[in-house]
């Protein structure tokens, strides 16, 4: 008699890791569940910030009228070779980026002032970077404010960056939004004749 040997059930023995594998797993879940809980713990006790200011947008009118005329005045001087006198970048001397309109709402939709200023600031003019004044600066982001139909308000817009990261751009009037969704979400007032029906 020949003696055969038997070959290895590899299916059970893959069997016996996989459920080996599976209890040590499910023995540890509760553990590791509890270490993220007691960790989790100490941030809903964490105290607010007190010095953070509250979110604006520019929808807000964080700029003065007059600060956006002072600011128009700047950009004919010296702004309009490259983006022209209607702000739409497109001149002979140098295509530019489109200061006013979609393309320029679309680039800046949920970015913050401070991201546009310190852009304008340390990069423009083109020709000479930086050389206006930081007043001349803030006034031209104002003026590109107004020029893109954002409303003014009565403070001028100041260029301290903790405030201009405070006001986000948004491309839509979040309060146009809410009424719209106010007006779509209200019932529909029953007719008379609606109970016929």
């Amino acid at each position: 008699m020949t003696s055969m040997k038997a070959a290895p059930d590899k299916s059970a023995r893959h069997r016996a890791i996989t459920y080996a594998l599976l209890v040590i797993g499910l023995g540890l879940a509760p553990l590791a569940g509890g270490y993220a809980r007691q960790e989790a713990a100490p941030a809903q006790d964490a105290a607010p910030v007190q010095d953070a200011a509250p979110s604006k947008t520019v929808w807000d009118g964080v700029y003065s009228e007059k600060q956006a005329h002072r600011g128009e005045a700047i950009y004919m001087d010296h702004c309009t070779m490259c983006h022209g006198d209607d702000l739409s970048g497109d001149t002979p001397y140098n295509p530019s980026p489109q200061l006013a309109g979609k393309a320029f709402l679309l680039r800046w939709d949920e970015n913050d002032l401070g991201s546009l200023f310190t852009l304008i600031r340390t990069q423009m003019p083109k020709d000479d970077p930086g050389t206006l004044n930081r007043q001349d600066y803030i006034d031209l982001v104002a003026f590109l404010l107004r020029s893109n139909k954002f409303p003014a308000g009565k403070e001028e817009l100041t260029s301290d960056a903790k405030a201009l990261k405070n006001v986000t751009i948004l491309k839509d009037n979040p309060a146009a939004k809410k009424a719209i969704f106010r007006r779509q979400s209200a019932p529909i007032a029953r007719r008379p004749w609606d109970s016929i029906l």
